[in-house]
């Protein structure tokens, strides 16, 4: 197994490079938007301005506003009582905008002020010239608030809507009395996010034991294969830097634009900070923003609740409805506010005597409390809710949720292994020690508690993507949003830049 573990090399020419850059910039539009990918923006939009005002209800107030932020037209659509609690809807990609969000909003005017909006360059509103990205439209919707003489907003937000609605209560906290995200996109590192379309279905434990290792193990292959574009992928990071260049070269493409511009975000502040009550609502199939991010937000999010429709895909607002509504409704109008989770909390030690040991396995799911943790030779093993003193993991692919591994001397070892980890901690006086291995660290703390411990000692090449994590140790406390690659040593050179 180990040899589809390994990175596979590739030839550095620059066809090759230019190649691989135009179809991560088609990828990056199909997979968010397959729509965009079969019709021009001009016959995008004139096929939205009829359907989307033909779809609108005769008593709405609809009208387009120029705005200084952007420098756009935006398209807003109002109903609902004036003086009741506001609910602004922002839309995720797409030429339809707003349309998504219309049966929803019906189903809530009667008791709330409903608010819909055509994010700049999409729908009904204009197509300006610059980077279509969180921090800007959360820039546009405060604007917007103003201009309305809003004070407070539900923000509810779908897919990169969703990624806008968290950067709006972040740095407009005084606006948003509370969030709903609806299968938010982009907060995983743009490399972790893209590696979760090369996942293998569920319908796959229906086959032998055998043929599921061997499908497991392609899978991994294909996600080895799509870090390995990373060298590629990093075009973006440059053009960001220029928003002038990135408007020009991106006119006309909203969706790629709007795409990019939002795995270039880093929402681990906000995320940390936001403390508004937040209710996560989410398709357990979602195909395109995966159920991980999530199980992620709910337990990095000081005030958060995770709810989760079963079968449904990217968009449950629309596939199922009669599901999302009332979950919805709960979201807005519930006083069972999720408590908060910055109280000082003493956690429990483990007493545990039993010794998990996996070996030859394929597959299996373990939950529970343990002294040892100890994973060889075994393909898609999940630990659920596990708490233990110290796992080891060898020549295995291991996914990690919602665990905590605390110990004394040490807490791991990951070794010729591939280790996906939410949601979870590992707390030890020295090193988590990894050596030939791939990490994926979504929402993880690593925190070592000695004077002269380092968080993460690589001791053969090895590969950590690390999502909205953090890293602690006796001189830093730094955010972990990145993807690093190295042959040995510690992590603490990578640090200087991020501490806080």
């Amino acid at each position: 197994m180990l040899s589809l573990l390994l990175p596979i090399p590739y030839k550095n020419s620059m066809h090759s490079g230019k190649l691989l850059l135009a179809v991560s910039l088609l990828a990056v539009s199909t997979l968010f938007c397959p729509a965009f990918a079969q019709s021009g923006p001009d016959q995008a939009a004139e096929e939205t301005e009829l359907s989307t005002l033909e779809l609108l209800p005769e008593h709405w107030r609809h009208s387009i506003i120029k705005e200084p932020v952007m420098h756009s037209e935006l398209f807003v659509v109002e109903a609902g009582k004036p003086n009741s609690p506001a609910l602004l809807f922002i839309h995720g990609l797409g030429k339809v905008g707003v349309q998504d969000w219309l049966s929803s909003m019906q189903s809530l005017e009667d008791d709330y002020r409903v608010i819909g909006i055509d994010l700049p360059g999409f729908g009904l509103s204009s197509d300006p010239v610059g980077l279509y990205s969180p921090e800007n439209y959360a820039a546009t919707l405060a604007w917007l608030m103003h201009q309305k003489n809003i004070a407070k907003v539900t923000a509810i937000g779908h897919s990169m809507g969703g990624a806008v609605a968290l950067k709006f209560a972040h740095r407009h906290p005084n606006l948003v009395e509370r969030l709903v995200l609806v299968d938010a996109a982009g907060i995983l590192h743009k490399m972790a996010f893209t590696k979760h379309f090369a996942k293998v279905p569920a319908s796959i434990e229906r086959f032998p034991k055998f043929i599921q290792k061997r499908l497991y193990n392609l899978q991994d292959l294909a996600a080895s294969l799509i870090e390995n574009t990373k060298r590629f992928a990093d075009f973006s990071e440059h053009l960001a830097a220029n928003e002038t260049l990135w408007g020009v070269m991106l006119r006309n493409h909203p969706n790629t634009n709007a795409a990019l511009g939002l795995i270039e975000q880093n929402f681990s502040k906000s995320i940390s900070e936001v403390t508004q009550p937040t209710f996560i609502v989410w398709g357990e199939d979602d195909p395109v923003a995966p159920l991980r991010t999530g199980q992620m937000l709910a337990g990095r999010m000081d005030r958060a609740r995770l709810m989760v429709i079963p079968d449904a895909g990217h968009v449950p607002m629309k596939s199922h409805f009669n599901a999302f509504i009332p979950l919805l409704k709960e979201a807005v109008s519930t006083h069972r506010l999720p408590p908060s989770t910055k109280a000082v909390q003493t956690e429990k030690p483990i007493v545990s005597q039993d010794k998990l040991l996996c070996r030859n396995e394929v597959g299996l799911v373990y939950t529970g409390e343990y002294e040892s943790v100890t994973i060889e030779d075994c393909v898609a093993i999940r630990l659920v809710d596990v708490k233990a003193k110290q796992i080891t993991i060898h020549n295995s692919t291991v996914s990690i949720l919602n665990s905590r591994f605390r110990g004394i001397d040490y807490v791991g070892d990951f070794l010729e292994s591939v280790v996906t980890a939410t949601n979870s901690s590992f707390i030890t006086n020295q090193a988590l020690r990894v050596s030939a291995s791939r990490l994926d660290f979504a929402g993880v703390t690593v925190k070592t508690q000695k004077t002269l411990g380092e968080a993460i000692e690589i001791d053969g090449p090895s590969r950590v993507i690390f999502s909205v994590s953090d890293i602690k140790n006796y001189r830093y406390t730094a955010y972990m949003h990145g993807d690093y690659k190295m042959q040995a040593g510690n992590l603490a050179f990578l640090f200087n830049h991020q501490s806080h």
